[in-house]
C-alpha cells in the first residue's frame, strides 16, 4: 500500500529534541503540526510551556498529542525518577507516554527489575497510550522477544525500535524482527534514522505503524508525498 499524506501525518510522532533547540524551534514545530494535520508532537520537557502555549494559540489543544518522555534517551534513570517524570508530563497536559526501557538491566539479566520497572510506568500513565523504547540496535533477538514479552505483560500499547541514539539506525531487518516477534499483541514504532519517503514505506510494509521522525525529516516527507 502506497501511503498519502493524510495517512503520513497520523502515523508520525514529529520532535524537536536536538540539544541546541531554541525556543523559536519550539513555536515551528508546532506551527507546521498545526498547519499540516500531523497529530502527536514532542520536544524536551523544558519546553512543555512554550509547547503548550503555541498548542492553544493554534486551538489544538486535545486535537494534537504530546509526547511525555520517560528515562530518555539512556533509559538508566532511577525508576521513581521515570514515574515523577511521566507525572510531570501528564500534569503539563500530554496525552502519550513513551519510556525509554533499562538496557543495562536486560544485558544484566535483570528481568524482574526491568518488569517491575515498566508495570510501575504503565501505572502512572493512568490509562494514556505507552509505548516502549527497546534500543533494538544494542540487544540480541532473545533479549528482544523477553523485552517484548514483559511489554506486552504489563500492558504496554506499543514497542518503539530505538531512541536515536544508538550506534547505528534502525533498519529494515530490526522492524521485520520486532513485527514477527510482537506478533499482533502490540503496534510497533519505527524510530532512528527515518527520514526518507522510501524508508518510512519500506518500514509501513514491514508491519511499523508510527513514525518517530524530527520536525525536518516529517515535513521532507510530507513534501515528497501525494495527496
Amino acid at each position: 500500500m502506497k501511503l498519502t499524506k493524510k495517512e503520513f501525518v497520523k502515523m508520525v510522532d514529529m520532535t524537536e529534541l536536538r540539544v541546541a533547540a531554541t525556543a523559536d524551534d519550539i513555536r515551528l514545530l508546532v506551527k507546521d503540526a498545526a498547519e499540516n494535520g500531523f497529530q502527536h508532537i514532542a520536544c524536551m520537557k523544558s519546553y512543555h510551556p512554550i509547547l503548550f502555549e503555541e498548542l492553544r494559540k493554534y486551538d489544538m489543544i486535545g486535537k494534537i498529542d504530546v509526547l511525555a518522555g520517560a528515562g530518555f534517551p539512556t533509559g538508566g534513570d532511577k525508576t521513581i525518577v521515570k514515574i515523577v517524570a511521566i507525572r510531570d508530563c501528564i500534569a503539563d497536559g500530554c496525552t502519550e507516554v513513551d519510556v525509554t526501557g533499562n538496557t543495562g538491566f536486560i544485558k544484566s539479566g535483570m528481568w524482574e527489575e526491568y518488569k517491575e520497572e515498566l508495570r510501575l510506568c504503565v501505572k502512572a500513565a493512568e490509562g494514556r497510550t505507552t509505548k516502549l523504547i527497546l534500543s533494538v540496535p544494542l540487544l540480541t533477538e532473545d533479549e528482544i522477544r523477553k523485552a517484548v514479552d514483559i511489554a506486552a505483560e504489563v500492558g504496554f500499547d506499543w514497542v518503539k525500535t530505538d531512541t536515536g541514539w544508538s550506534p547505528r539506525h534502525t533498519t529494515l531487518e530490526d522492524v521485520e524482527m520486532l513485527v514477527k516477534i510482537v506478533d499482533g499483541r502490540l503496534n510497533v514504532k519505527a524510530s532512528g534514522g527515518v527520514r526518507s519517503l522510501e524508508t518510512v514505506q519500506a518500514y509501513y510494509n514491514a508491519g511499523a505503524r508510527r513514525f518517530g521522525m524530527s520536525r525536518q525529516s516529517a515535513m521532507k516527507v510530507l513534501n515528497e508525498l501525494e495527496d
